[in-house]
C-alpha cells in the first residue's frame, strides 16, 4: 500500500529512523560524518551502537537488558 507514493515499508524504516535519530543521535552522527567530532564523543556513540545491537538480540521471552552506556 503506498501513501502520496511512498510505500508502507519505506514509511515504516523512514518513521524508525525520525524515532532512532530524535533521540539526540542525529547531531552526533551529523557531526562524525563531518570530521569534526571528539574523541570522548566518537567512543560514547560507539557504545549506544553497541548498545542498540545488544538490545535487538535481546529474547523477549526471558528479558535479560544490557546495561545502557553513559
Amino acid at each position: 500500500m503506498t501513501v502520496l507514493g511512498v510505500p508502507k515499508l519505506k514509511r515504516i524504516v523512514m518513521y524508525m529512523a525520525v524515532r532512532w535519530f530524535g533521540r539526540g543521535m542525529y547531531g552526533k552522527e551529523r557531526k562524525y560524518c563531518e570530521c569534526i567530532v571528539t574523541d570522548d564523543e566518537i567512543k560514547r556513540l560507539e557504545a549506544w551502537k553497541r548498545y542498540g545491537v545488544l538490545v535487538n538480540q535481546v529474547n523477549t521471552a526471558s528479558p535479560v537488558w544490557p546495561e545502557q552506556p553513559a
